[in-house]
């Protein structure tokens, strides 16, 4: 039990790293949306301006269960590190 919780524990850092990837992903896309809706040639468009918009709502939904799922894990490696320098 103890060897899995210790690959599990190595393995924090990297879904950090996986989860702040794909934050920024969703991040990006956010801003290009943003950008999409300065233009107003979009709002010819109905169809287009709904589907951005869905879109947005749900990439925001996803930041923000992304941001939450980061800072669980990051609490977590920072119990892991005061275990550690604890017990050395």
């Amino acid at each position: 039990d103890r060897d899995v919780t210790g690959v599990q524990t190595c393995a924090l850092p990297i879904w950090l790293t996986a989860v702040e990837a794909q934050i920024a992903s969703h991040e990006a896309r956010l801003r290009a949306i943003a950008d999409a809706q300065l233009d107003p040639a979009l709002y010819g468009d109905g169809e287009r301006v709904r589907a951005l918009a869905t879109e947005q709502s749900e990439l925001q939904r996803l930041v923000a269960v992304a941001m939450t799922e980061w800072e669980q894990l990051a609490l977590r490696i920072e119990a892991v590190e005061a275990e550690v320098a604890g017990g050395a």
